[in-house]
């Protein structure tokens, strides 16, 4: 079981993904735009955060930089979950730190491949 933030403006879209990730027994917080994910990320420190990127308040390409900008949150993954798919708004995301990115529409099982695969225990295993 994993803590996972789920940093998402649309609020159907942030209810759908926690379902599937509570059904996956992972613990989820979650967070309706950038700078509430910052916050949410220094409290909690998820094992993994999936971070929209286009969002109203602070987007997730400026909130993935914070982030990655503070030793305490430094070290968690990042994964950008996204409609987003032009090359250039992929390039940001990995510029800004995130270690992978999903695209809207996502399909379930890539959803918790993603987060499985960014997961401590799976990380430490394979380093």
């Amino acid at each position: 079981m994993a803590s996972i933030l789920v940093v998402e403006d649309y609020r159907d879209s942030r209810t759908v993904i926690e379902l599937i990730l509570r059904d996956a027994h992972h613990q989820v917080y979650s967070a309706p735009d950038g700078a509430a994910g910052v916050q949410a990320a220094a409290k909690m420190r998820p094992d993994v955060i999936l971070m929209d990127l286009a969002m109203p308040n602070m987007d997730g390409w400026e909130a993935a930089r914070q982030l990655k900008a503070d030793p305490s949150t430094r070290g968690i993954p990042i994964i950008a979950f996204t409609a987003q798919v032009d090359p250039e708004a992929l390039e940001l995301a990995a510029r800004a730190g995130c270690v992978s990115v999903l695209t809207k529409p996502f399909e379930i099982d890539e959803l918790l491949r993603q987060i499985d695969l960014w997961t401590p225990h799976n990380h430490a295993v394979s380093a």
